[in-house]
């Protein structure tokens, strides 16, 4: 009986041990999945998606932030049912701040020249022109206004360039900027223009002359000099 338990036992143990799998840079999404758990397809996949855009997906656990590129199918969860979708694992870290600049930072991967620039003094300029007053609610969207297509235009102009050179990824994340109705770049514009003050802007000085858009979606930063 001591015998067939001592089987039993080293049996598990190494059944484990096949199970455990180091957790490495491209492994697919179900694969970390299983080695996150031994083997048991679970532990942080077994929640709904905490984070999906442009191909990108942050999936969270207690303190755990697991980044994933190439994501066409986001993970999905409920009680009855998992469904792990795609994607390549990149990394995980401990905190939102770090998912965040980790996935700017794949996303500045995808296109050498996914920037936008505008100059801002010429829409303010034009806004001026009409007779809307600075630092006010309607100059701020007249000059948001101007900003949203001069910003669309040129997404076309680089989803055409994309389109012509076959790439399909950038075309489909550039397609999904531009269909965007806002984002967190254009309302933190907005906010400068109603109150540079207060945001410690230099909007409205004389020399800051141009804006320069850089991301995608809900991670697009926006400076202006």
């Amino acid at each position: 009986m001591k015998k067939l338990q001592i089987l039993i036992l080293i049996f598990l143990l190494q059944g484990c041990a096949t199970l455990e799998k180091p957790i490495t840079t491209g492994m697919t999404k179900y694969e970390y999945c299983a080695a996150k758990n031994l083997g048991a397809v679970n532990a942080i996949c077994n929640n709904k998606y905490y984070y999906y855009e442009n191909g990108f997906e942050i999936l969270k656990k207690g303190n755990t932030y697991a980044i994933f590129k190439n994501v066409s199918k986001p993970t999905t969860s409920n009680f009855w049912k998992n469904s792990f979708g795609d994607g390549t694992f990149v990394a995980e870290v401990n905190s939102w701040s770090e998912a965040q600049k980790l996935v700017g930072k794949k996303q500045n991967l995808v296109s050498n020249n996914n920037s936008i620039d505008f100059d801002i003094k010429v829409k303010k300029d034009q806004c001026e022109a009409i007779g809307f007053k600075p630092e006010t609610e309607k100059f701020a969207d007249c000059v948001l206004r101007l900003v949203e297509l001069d910003v669309k235009q040129q997404t076309q102009n680089q989803i055409t360039v994309a389109q012509n050179n076959g790439n399909d990824a950038l075309v489909k994340q550039l397609q999904r900027q531009n269909n965007l109705q806002s984002s967190q770049a254009l309302i933190d514009l907005g906010q400068q223009l109603m109150n540079p003050k207060r945001y410690n802007s230099n909007i409205y000085m004389p020399q800051t002359q141009r804006c320069t858009m850089q991301g995608f979606g809900t991670f697009a930063t926006m400076r202006c000099r």
